[in-house]
């Protein structure tokens, strides 16, 4: 699986916003697929919530160049 989380605040513009959707639905696929293993569960929880985080500001970051261009 692609990981995009280990350099997302560096490489945040290079994502695009499909790619971060399928990083968070492949984070939540691994959730649902995992046994009550505590650890792995709260490093997924953590690697969604950044891409998550990520998302946000990429469409922030897209409404702010919007806005200047308007």
């Amino acid at each position: 699986m692609k990981n995009i989380t280990m350099n997302i605040e560096q490489n945040i513009n290079s994502f695009t916003l499909q790619e971060l959707s399928i990083e968070a639905a492949q984070l939540w696929e691994q959730i649902e697929q995992l046994d009550s293993v505590e650890s792995n569960v709260e490093q997924i929880l953590q690697q969604l919530f950044e891409v998550q985080a990520v998302q946000e500001r990429k469409i922030d970051a897209i409404a702010m160049q919007v806005l200047l261009f308007v």
